[in-house]
């Protein structure tokens, strides 16, 4: 049995009181700033303004203030309770609302925009409920929160003819502050437990990561050696140059400018010393030469004067 009070918008229950209205799977989420609650409960508060007139939904918010709401329980698409009546001696009335729960077709749906947009997945597997997935709902043919009466399908065994009677109101009202514990209740009231919902969407991020890795691997088998245009057929010409690069020119050659690089660092002071300069210009000589070396390029006496001094004494 689970007995909770509603707290107006414009008090904050002490700790002693939000402990024990916290239902046992309640989970941290993200809330307002301003109010500190979650964007959800305003949403629900308003959709509970379009459905009871002002007097019963007033009427209803005092019922559950004064903690007239003796059991309370949530299901899959159900929630139950029981509600003093005025006077004590009488047997509580016993309210039933009925959401309607989407089909698995619909749920489908939204689980697989959900997951099409990581950010959502990420923050519902971090129980975290933004504000844009009511747009992934309707983007889906659902709505998250319901709008008409109807969709509520409130009972009561009282004897107010009209359905929205105040203990149907103060039963929303109640139901209001469980959402605002735990959001994901939501969920549970249109057809799927919030660990179902978690065990969807990693399973659809676990298929998209195996089906990236799938691809990545198809791609490389078909770039590799099932590829006709990979590998020669003749073991000979494996070390052969493509006949395109063979046509390519390359020339290897002492730089056209003598001293090229000095003159474009004249400007540093360190190298306006005259025995620093010649020091540099010796390297430079020898650098380019065994560059044409290793190429295999005939001197042609460019740097011979640095020929007799192999050695550097920087």
């Amino acid at each position: 049995m689970i007995d909770q009070e509603i707290i107006p918008e414009n008090e904050t229950p002490s700790s002693e009181a939000a402990n024990e209205q916290q239902p046992s799977d309640a989970s941290p989420v993200t809330r307002s700033r301003r109010t500190g609650r979650g964007w959800w409960v305003g949403r629900w508060m308003r959709t509970l303004g379009q459905i009871f007139d002002a007097t019963r939904l007033t009427a209803g918010r005092a019922l559950a203030q004064e903690r007239r709401i003796l059991d309370m329980q949530v299901e899959l698409g159900l929630v139950t309770a029981l509600v003093q009546a005025d006077v004590p001696e009488t047997k509580p009335y016993r309210v039933q609302i009925t959401f309607a729960a989407f089909t698995d077709a619909q749920w489908d749906r939204v689980m697989q925009l959900l997951g099409e947009r990581a950010i959502y997945a990420a923050q519902l597997m971090n129980d975290e409920l933004p504000e844009e997935i009511e747009g992934v709902f309707r983007s889906a043919g659902v709505s998250l929160f319901p709008s008409t009466l109807p969709e509520l399908g409130a009972t009561c065994t009282c004897s107010d003819w009209a359905n929205t009677c105040p203990h149907r109101a103060a039963v929303c009202y109640q139901l209001g502050e469980w959402f605002d514990r735990d959001p994901f209740m939501l969920f549970t009231l249109r057809g799927r437990a919030r660990c179902e919902i978690i065990a969807e969407l990693r399973a659809h991020r676990a298929s998209q990561a195996v089906g990236a890795d799938t691809q990545a691997d198809e791609r490389a088998i078909q770039g590799s050696a099932s590829d006709p245009q990979f590998l020669p057929a003749d073991p000979e010409q494996f070390w052969q140059l493509a006949e395109e690069l063979q046509e390519m020119e390359i020339e290897v050659a002492p730089p056209a400018t003598k001293g090229e690089l000095l003159q474009i660092l004249d400007r540093l002071p360190s190298l306006q010393d005259e025995g620093t300069r010649r020091k540099i210009d010796k390297v430079y000589r020898q650098v380019s030469r065994r560059a044409l070396d290793t190429a295999g390029i005939p001197e042609d006496g460019h740097g011979r004067e640095a020929d007799a001094e192999s050695d550097i004494d920087v």
